[in-house]
């Protein structure tokens, strides 16, 4: 039974960690699309 009870927690933890992969991933790209839009560059392409 304990061996079940173990398989059951791995399953659940795997879960959990591709919850906090995909967070970290959808934050990633919100953060790039917004600092390309919220950044603003001189005429050299520098930002300011």
């Amino acid at each position: 039974m304990a061996e079940a009870d173990e398989i059951a927690e791995r399953k659940r933890l795997a879960k959990v960690m591709d919850e906090i992969i995909e967070r970290g991933r959808t934050r990633a790209a919100t953060v790039d699309h917004a600092d390309t839009d919220e950044i603003d560059y001189d005429e050299h392409g520098l930002p300011r």
